[in-house]
């Protein structure tokens, strides 16, 4: 027999999505926003290895992102997680992806675990024939261990 695949927002409370809180008290997560501008990618060219360093003072919980470019010109993206593995196989376009900020970002279920001090390897791609500026928002929370 086929079990259904439960959903939930992951952005919601976890009580609140159905996944039950947290009992540890020596946890605490606070959102946090990682902001990663890239100035300057020229006509239809891939610059590969670009990073966004994790502040060493807690691991970050990677549940979403958005991006933005110059006058939306459209460019692929790429991401490593902190173990080296890439999270898709090709470039996403990022027509696929939300400029929407707070009403819509691009999810990632189940939420990245980054460690203190890694990186989230990007590579970029401009599909757009101009120097293209980006702009991603890597939005999250912060995990503090308390106690």
């Amino acid at each position: 027999m086929v079990q259904p695949q439960r959903t939930y927002s992951p952005f919601a409370q976890p009580a609140l999505a159905g996944l039950g809180a947290s009992n540890n008290s020596k946890v605490v997560d606070r959102p946090h926003v990682y902001v990663f501008p890239f100035n300057g990618i020229t006509a239809n060219s891939t610059v590969t290895g670009l990073f966004q360093l994790i502040d060493n003072d807690s691991d970050f919980f990677w549940r979403a992102f958005t991006t933005s470019s110059t006058n939306n010109a459209a460019f692929g993206l790429r991401f490593q997680d902190p173990n080296g593995y890439y999270l898709s196989d090709d470039f996403l376009s990022s027509s696929m992806i939300s400029t929407q900020y707070l009403t819509s970002p691009f999810p990632l279920v189940p939420a990245l675990f980054c460690p203190a001090g890694s990186k989230i390897v990007i590579d970029l791609q401009d599909n757009s024939g101009s120097t293209n500026n980006v702009l991603i928002n890597f939005i999250g929370v912060k995990r503090y261990y308390v106690g």
